[in-house]
C-alpha cells in the first residue's frame, strides 16, 4: 500500500477524498510528466487525494505528498460529504470524516467528527449496570482479564456495561489452537445464545479486550434486529463505530479501532 491506513480514520474530510486506481499508476514528485517518478501505485490500491492543480490529483505520500495525473483510469471512492452510521438499537447518527494534516512526523490521517451523537437506551432490567451479572469462564487468565475489563466498565462507564449485559450472558476465553478455536481470529458470537468467545491473545490488553467485547455484544443486537450475516461490511463498520464510542467514553486511544473502520471502507 502506498498510503498506510493502518492507525487511523473514517470519511470524507473536506477538500479530501479516496480513489482506488484501476492500473499500475505513476506517483511524481510535482504535477509535470516530466517530474521524477517517487513511487507505483498498484492496481485496486486506495489513494487520498488531498488536493487538485491543472489535471493532478495530490495523493497523501511522504511529507509533501506526491502527484497522479487524473486522466489516468481511476475510481472515486468517496467525495463531497461525510460517512453516515446509523444504528438499530440506540440514538446514533454519526459523521465522521477524514482529514490529512502534516506534521513533524510526517503525513498523518486523522478522524474527524462532524456531529456524531450517540445516546444509549439499555433495557431497565440492566439499569443500574451492577444488577446484572455476566458469567465468565474458560482459562484462568482469560477469566481474570474478562472480570477485569467488566470492572473497569462498570466502574468508568456503567452505561456501556449495561448496554454488554443487555446483549451477552456468558463470555468464554479459548486457547488459540485448541477446539474452540473455530476461526482462527480474535473472538466470534453465538447470537442465539448469547455467547462470546474470545481467544486469549484478545485477552492480552484490557483496552483491547473491552473494544471486543462491547464489539460482538453490538452483532448480538443487530441479531435481534434481525441482520442474519453479521460478518458484512455494513455490520462490521456500525460495531467497529460502536465499539469507538466506547473506548472513547473509557478515556483509551482509539487509532486502532479507527484503522478497522478504515479497512473496511476502503478495501
Amino acid at each position: 500500500m502506498i498510503v498506510a491506513f493502518a492507525s487511523c480514520i473514517v470519511i470524507a474530510a473536506q477538500g479530501a477524498y479516496v480513489i482506488r486506481t484501476n492500473f499500475i499508476t505513476n506517483l511524481r514528485s510535482a504535477p509535470s510528466l516530466d517530474s521524477a517518478v517517487v513511487a507505483k501505485a498498484k492496481a485496486g490500491e486506495s489513494l487520498i487525494v488531498i488536493g487538485e492543480s491543472d489535471g493532478w490529483l495530490q495523493i497523501a505520500f511522504d511529507k509533501e505528498g506526491a502527484w497522479m495525473a487524473s486522466w489516468v483510469d481511476h475510481t472515486v471512492i468517496t467525495k463531497d460529504g461525510p460517512f453516515e452510521v446509523t444504528s438499530r438499537f440506540a440514538d446514533m447518527t454519526c459523521e465522521r470524516g477524514l482529514e490529512w494534516r502534516r506534521d513533524a512526523d510526517g503525513v498523518v490521517v486523522y478522524f474527524t467528527d462532524t456531529g456524531c451523537t450517540l445516546t444509549l437506551h439499555p433495557h431497565e432490567s440492566v439499569l443500574p449496570a451492577h444488577m446484572r451479572e455476566i458469567s465468565v469462564e474458560g482459562t484462568k487468565t482469560a477469566v481474570f482479564k474478562v472480570n477485569l475489563a467488566l470492572k473497569a466498565l462498570k466502574d468508568r462507564a456503567p452505561e456501556w456495561y449495561a448496554y454488554v449485559a443487555n446483549a451477552v450472558d456468558k463470555i468464554i476465553g479459548y486457547n488459540l489452537g485448541s477446539n474452540l478455536d473455530v476461526v482462527s481470529g480474535m473472538a466470534y458470537v453465538y447470537p442465539h445464545s448469547a455467547t462470546v468467545y474470545i481467544s486469549n491473545h484478545a485477552a492480552g490488553v484490557i483496552p483491547k479486550l473491552i473494544g471486543v467485547i462491547v464489539h460482538e455484544a453490538c452483532h448480538i443486537y443487530e441479531y435481534r434486529g434481525g441482520l442474519n450475516n453479521l460478518s458484512n461490511t455494513d455490520s462490521e463498520i456500525l460495531c467497529h463505530t460502536i465499539e469507538l464510542y466506547a473506548l472513547e467514553a473509557l478515556g483509551f486511544n482509539t487509532g486502532g479501532t479507527e484503522g478497522l473502520i478504515q479497512h473496511f471502507l476502503f478495501q
